[in-house]
């Protein structure tokens, strides 16, 4: 288990502006999130303080030269994660992959929503459409009312995980890919029941494509709920420090296993 040492001063590593498809500085690890809002972090979130930023961290420390970029998104799903390596091409030595919080969650428009494709002219325009259903589709109310679907069914979740995976090992063969489940955070049975369905999933396809895969509810299962939890949804600074920390801790057991 590595332990992350926090800093006051700006993290070392270089860090791309989210949604800008730079290419990554020459000779360092590259390092691409794609995601939702466990990823992404919030807009209120310190700088440096997102999942990505801790990971890159934690390889800094053991050695590494490291580049990060971040295009994860609040409120992304799977649908997206997909059109957006189908367009960006990037080649990262390390994939951190998390969806599954938004494609599972329950609402009576999941055949109303459309992927979010970033090369079209009205993207900004979309996104506020598409945030407003995903924000709607969370209210309590109409889910009490109507029966619903998963926002993304399972089938086509499976089908974009597989795909993304692709798209990361065409730019890169040698990329390495962590796939990693959300854990159960909101007070919502029925969610967290599809969840953890959604989470199983992205195991399976994790062993039967030689990924990495790790399961975040242990991680947090060991915080206390206070430090398990900010408002109802976000991680706190606790939480994404230890998952960070066991993120960097797989991948640098997998090096030494490939050296030994």
């Amino acid at each position: 288990m590595l332990t992350l040492v926090q800093h006051k001063t700006a993290t070392a590593h270089t860090m791309i502006p989210p949604n800008q498809h730079a290419p990554f500085p020459v000779g360092s690890t590259r390092v691409l999130a794609l995601g939702d809002c466990n990823l992404f972090g919030t807009h209120v979130a310190p700088k440096g303080s997102s999942i990505l930023d801790k990971f890159c961290r934690c390889l800094e420390q053991a050695g590494y030269r490291v580049s990060g970029q971040n295009l994860a998104c609040q409120r992304a799903c799977s649908r997206e994660g997909t059109a957006l390596m189908a367009s960006s091409k990037i080649q990262a030595d390390i994939l951190l992959l998390n969806y599954g919080h938004v494609d599972s969650r329950i609402t009576p428009i999941a055949r109303g929503t459309y992927p979010y494709i970033t090369e079209v002219g009205l993207k900004t325009t979309s996104r506020k459409l598409l945030n407003l259903k995903k924000f709607r589709s969370g209210n309590i109310s109409p889910r009490s009312v109507v029966s619903g679907e998963t926002l993304v069914p399972i089938a086509d979740f499976c089908s974009n995980i597989q795909r993304m995976i692709k798209f990361a090992r065409k730019a890169n063969p040698g990329v390495w890919i962590l796939l990693w489940g959300s854990p159960p955070l909101q007070h919502n049975a029925q969610h967290n029941e599809q969840l953890l369905r959604y989470n199983a999933e992205s195991h399976d396809i994790a062993t039967r494509m030689g990924a990495t895969y790790l399961p975040t509810k242990p991680v947090i299962d060991n915080l206390s709920f206070s430090e398990e939890l900010r408002g109802k949804q976000r991680f706190s600074e606790v939480a994404t420090t230890s998952i960070a920390a066991e993120m960097a801790h797989a991948y640098l057991s997998q090096r030494q296993r490939t050296a030994a």
